[in-house]
């Protein structure tokens, strides 16, 4: 018993500590609207607001909005279109959000608890709105005289309410449970001034193929999408449909005439509707298109004649190079030495002319720097997909004996192109990622030597 009393104490020790670790707060101070004005954040309580215009995205870490805290005349709450909420938001207090009347849309994340009287009375432009499971309470008048209100879907059991938190939406308003939810009543009754509906099932659904392998350049059948469970409202792929193919987040059709070569790809078909999401697997692999031999019957002249211009082209470069003297993009391409293009060989030249000329002297040297420009540009180009952490090995970006390599190159994978444009963005991205994870083995290490301290003491 002592001893189970021991690991009891320390796994409580143990999760307190992640806890506070992974506990996020947010600055005291002001943050930018969505489309003008700002508002006020103190000790994670949104308090007030000025002027808030347009979408608007609370922050993660708050965990209350304030009374009537965007609803003080003359800045009230009737001039904000779309919210956001985060997911450590548990409780909205009273008529914070009271009167918006052109507000459309409503997320309100994945924590909150209880939503207090009055909040969203008079969103004349509310037509739909979901509840989460984690809802317990919707005080006095929500939704009251919220009269375009026709949809509201709930995804856990029936929270408390009053007479008149749905009063006067619009008629027929429907009550849209999730599967297994409990506390509304029977299918066509009335809750709470609104209709029941049938428990919506959790998408299920098949595909018509799980794997493809077409040439570069070559339409793709893709699948179809056969559905089995609840209806699905929407679809979405992971990761994101390759060059020249679309993926339709409406029907799941993926469609296309794929335009780089790839290694066989697994994406993730996730098809979701307000009970839940299912998934599937598709496997796409696009091999390069055949060579067509024809050297026996190419005349061994030209063969000699090309050969025989690359090498002269690489010797023109070394001597120019050697010279100090710059040469052109027509003249690596006549090297075939790839990747050079009129964006980048002005980088590249600043870089070969800092060396010493016995190293421009030497073609190994110019074919080495030039590999780097061609990897960047693979790196700000769609052809990402089909790149690896050797490529960034390759040019010193990525250390050869580093266990985070397929980390790393994921980080890379998911910045916007225009942050992995040059090899300082990239090197800057790779930097940032590492410390990172130092910083998660910091952390584990501070939990692991207080866990031990405690129990040594």
């Amino acid at each position: 018993m002592r001893r189970l009393a021991i690991l009891a104490t320390t796994l409580a020790i143990f999760s307190s500590v992640f806890t506070a670790i992974s506990a996020q707060a947010v600055a005291d101070g002001t943050v930018n609207c969505g489309t003008s004005g700002t508002f006020t954040i103190v000790s994670n309580i949104v308090t007030t607001n000025t002027n808030c215009r347009g979408s608007l995205t609370i922050p993660e870490g708050v965990t209350e909005i304030a009374n009537s805290a965007f609803n003080i005349s003359p800045d009230r709450s009737s001039y904000i279109t779309s919210i956001i909420f985060p997911n450590s938001l548990t409780i909205i207090k009273e008529s914070a959000f009271r009167a918006a009347s052109n507000l459309t849309s409503i997320n309100f994340g994945t924590g909150l608890q209880s939503i207090v009287h009055w909040n969203f009375a008079d969103s004349t432009a509310l037509t739909e709105v979901t509840i989460p499971s984690t809802v317990t309470s919707l005080g006095v008048g929500v939704f009251y005289l919220s009269t375009q209100l026709e949809t509201v879907t709930f995804l856990g059991n029936a929270p408390s309410t009053s007479s008149f938190t749905f009063g006067s939406v619009k008629a027929g308003a429907v009550a849209n449970i999730s599967s297994g939810a409990t506390g509304f009543g029977a299918v066509g009754s009335t809750w709470s001034n609104l209709i029941v509906s049938a428990a919506l099932a959790a998408p299920a659904f098949t595909l018509s193929s799980s794997s493809e392998t077409r040439t570069v350049n070559t339409a793709a059948t893709g699948f179809t999408i056969n559905s089995t469970g609840g209806t699905i409202a929407s679809f979405a792929i992971s990761p994101s449909s390759p060059a020249g193919m679309s993926f339709n987040t409406t029907t799941g059709a993926f469609t296309g005439t794929p335009t780089s070569v790839a290694s066989a790809t697994a994406y993730t078909i996730t098809a979701t509707n307000a009970s839940g999401s299912a998934t599937r697997t598709f496997t796409l692999t696009v091999s390069a298109a055949a060579v067509v031999d024809n050297s026996a019957q190419e005349p061994a002249e030209a063969a000699a004649k090309r050969e025989a211009d690359k090498r002269a082209a690489r010797a023109e470069l070394v001597a120019r190079y050697k010279n100090s003297q710059k040469a052109s993009v027509e003249l690596f391409a006549l090297a075939e030495i790839p990747g050079i293009t009129k964006e980048n060989i002005e980088a590249l030249e600043v870089e070969i002319l800092a060396h010493p000329s016995e190293l421009r002297a030497e073609i190994t040297q110019v074919l080495k720097m030039s590999r780097k420009y061609e990897v960047v540009g693979m790196m700000a180009s769609d052809r990402i997909v089909t790149c690896y952490s050797n490529s960034l090995i390759e040019i010193g970006l990525i250390h050869e004996e580093s266990n985070h390599k397929a980390a790393l190159m994921a980080a890379i994978k998911k910045l916007p192109v225009d942050e992995r444009s040059s090899y300082a963005e990239i090197k800057e991205a790779i930097d940032n990622e590492m410390a990172e994870i130092q910083s998660r083995k910091d952390r584990l290490a501070t939990v692991l030597a207080r866990i031990a301290s405690r129990q040594n003491s």
